[in-house]
């Protein structure tokens, strides 16, 4: 995290305003999608869980690959939430991202679908 927020202020200008105008178009593709009352449902990674003794070159390269499906919420302040999933050779979770002010109705979907 550290080393993102170090990037970060190495940022033009021109370029992080260049961002928000992605970031606001990506804010409006996700509201437009969920509208007031639905819920995107996506895996919460798309690899498993790195082993412990993974170089820090290998790290960086699964972040990467990761950051596109943990990132949507963050980027446009929409609730997630992630539900334990069931156990391949590493955990799978399930992530929910609902329309702004749907918190309660995501704890309680989570809940649900917990105890399928």
């Amino acid at each position: 995290v550290a080393r993102r927020f170090a990037w970060a202020k190495t940022v033009p200008a021109d370029k992080a305003v260049a961002g928000r105008v992605v970031q606001r178009a990506a804010t409006k593709t996700l509201e437009d999608l969920i509208g007031s009352d639905g819920v995107l449902a996506l895996p919460t990674s798309p690899v498993q869980a790195p082993l412990r003794s993974i170089p820090p070159d290998g790290l960086e390269v699964l972040r990467d690959r990761i950051i596109p499906f943990t990132c949507l919420a963050g980027l446009s302040g929409l609730p997630q939430i992630v539900v334990p999933g069931a156990r391949a050779t590493a955990p799978v979770g399930l992530s929910l991202i609902g329309p702004r002010g749907s918190e309660r109705a995501l704890l309680k979907l989570a809940i649900a679908w917990s105890k399928l």
